[in-house]
């Protein structure tokens, strides 16, 4: 996906330590991308830096002045700094890229009557799926005619000499230790599998249960990757899994795994079925179904691999309309 559809004196923000979403996006519009890092892990560090973070917004929007200002929402306080800015400069229209947990982990208590409040105040908000649009429609009455789908759009790699290493199978599980993500169940299901390796992406540190029980020979924990060992790792596999607990969440494994045209293994949920379809085997996140997902995965790789490029041509297709049509709804603002 090439062509740039341009916005002119535009920015993107994010607070956040990566978000493959928001690069993707701010290219893609040729936006001006500002991330703004966090710190820590302790309450103490994270508030600190999204009040630093809050007023670094504020004042990079007083001093740019920019027409349009997009926020990587998960919680409210990223539009609030950036509609406080255009107050100041009366100038700007806020539009917010809501993450799934600007509407599950930040949508009661005070986070979520200001979320409430300021999308209220935006005349445009992003959500990634339909079944977000339809969950934030009826929460909300009042967003029903402001809420626009726009998927990921998917991203392009370079390409490396990634020849399989091995005569087994690869397998790839795309997580981050996140509390969504069934790894140790992932781990029980695939640790008697004797005819693949498995690597598991992400912190491991993170993880709650005891991972030295699990076979050293055939899984692997990679840790943190540079961009580069991450992609050759993908393109090196045969099979990709991208496992979450959470509802109304297009995975942005899932994205890259199309976007390097390797099969699927998935969690069943709505949102990912109605995105992927038949191209993906769906699991439900406990060990028994995740093992027996894998090795249905096994002999259908070759045959799923034409499926998943029919897909994303597909969605290429449908991501450049639903971007040129968000292009004249801005332009209407």
């Amino acid at each position: 996906m090439t062509n740039k559809l341009p916005l002119n004196d535009s920015v993107f923000f994010a607070w956040t330590r990566v978000s493959r979403r928001s690069e993707q996006l701010a290219k893609y519009f040729n936006l001006t991308y500002v991330r703004y890092n966090r710190w820590g892990q302790s309450d103490i560090s994270l508030t600190c830096s999204l009040i630093f973070n809050f007023v670094k917004t504020l004042f990079w929007v007083v001093f740019h002045r920019p027409k349009f200002i997009f926020t990587f929402q998960a919680h409210p306080f990223i539009s609030i700094s950036a509609k406080l800015g255009t107050w100041f400069t009366g100038k700007g229209v806020v539009i917010p890229d809501l993450h799934t947990a600007a509407y599950t982990n930040h949508f009661t208590g005070i986070q979520g009557a200001l979320g409430k409040w300021i999308m209220g105040k935006c005349p445009l908000i992003l959500v990634h799926n339909d079944e977000s649009k339809t969950f934030l429609g009826n929460a909300i009455d009042e967003l029903k005619d402001k809420l626009f789908v726009l998927e990921d759009a998917l991203p392009e790699f370079p390409s490396f000499n990634s020849e399989l290493d091995s005569n087994e199978l690869k397998c790839v599980l795309i997580s981050r230790f996140a509390p969504d993500e069934p790894i140790q169940e992932f781990l029980d299901a695939v640790s008697k599998i004797d005819n693949c390796l498995f690597y598991i992406t992400g912190n491991h540190q993170k993880a709650t249960f005891d991972i030295s029980k699990y076979p050293e020979d055939r899984i692997f924990f990679t840790g943190f990757l540079s961009d580069n060992d991450y992609l050759k790792l993908l393109q090196s596999s045969d099979t990709i899994l991208i496992l979450t607990t959470r509802e109304m969440t297009l995975l942005s494994g899932g994205y890259e795994a199309l976007s390097l045209e390797k099969p699927i293994v998935l969690s069943d949920t709505e949102t990912l079925r109605n995105y992927f379809g038949n191209t993906a085997i769906y699991t439900q996140n406990n060990a028994n179904d995740i093992r027996q997902a894998v090795i249905k995965m096994m002999p259908e790789i070759h045959n799923r691999r034409k499926a998943i490029l029919d897909l994303k041509k597909q969605k290429i297709d449908e991501w450049q309309g639903k971007a040129s049509h968000l292009i004249q709804l801005i332009n209407q603002l």
